[in-house]
């Protein structure tokens, strides 16, 4: 009796994560005109299976806030979040809490790194307003997607957005915008 007490408390608790936590954490921060506008970058992925826009709002202009998220990274200026728990799975990150001229020259190509190992290239950026990466990344011991004959890199890929939108001379909204796409699973002959 007791287990099916646990078992249908588990069950509706992944039902509410599922049906109301999930939708509020895809879009946590954003307005709904912020999650259904297009953004640099989705043209990338055409028909993601996944895409999520989250946003917070900062008392500074898009000039002032630019020099931080040009230097994101690891082995940069890291990602300005919770480095010891970063850290726990061996991520090496540093949050920078000053701005460094050696890392504000970012350009289409360059490498973004989440970890020693793992980075997206950047795909697009508009100083002071966009900056867009792409790439495939490995998730534990699965290897990210490969492109197949015939298949573009972006049908297989995952862009990132992190974007400046200015509010006003003083306020920029930051729009960190996500989307993946899978290979379509391939049929037994």
């Amino acid at each position: 009796m007791r287990f099916r007490s646990v078992l249908s408390a588990s069950v509706i608790a992944v039902a509410a994560c599922t049906l109301v936590a999930r939708p509020l954490q895809l879009t946590w921060g954003a307005k709904d005109r912020e999650s259904e506008e297009p953004l640099p970058g989705d043209d990338l992925i055409a028909h993601a299976d996944l895409a999520a826009t989250r946003a917070i709002t900062i008392r500074a202009s898009s000039s002032e806030v630019w020099p931080w998220i040009a230097q994101l990274g690891q082995g940069r200026g890291g990602f300005y979040s919770y480095d010891f728990l970063e850290n726990l799975v061996g991520c090496d990150i540093h949050s920078a809490d000053r701005i460094v001229p050696e890392w504000q020259d970012v350009s289409v190509g360059d490498e973004v790194r989440f970890a020693p190992e793992v980075g997206l290239a950047v795909a697009f950026v508009e100083q002071a307003r966009s900056l867009v990466l792409r790439g495939g990344v490995s998730i534990g011991t699965t290897a990210p997607p490969t492109t197949s004959p015939g298949r573009s890199c972006s049908e297989t890929s995952r862009t990132t957005r992190r974007g400046c939108s200015c509010a006003s001379d003083t306020r920029t909204r930051d729009l960190g915008h996500g989307s993946s796409s899978r290979p379509p699973r391939s049929s037994a002959s």
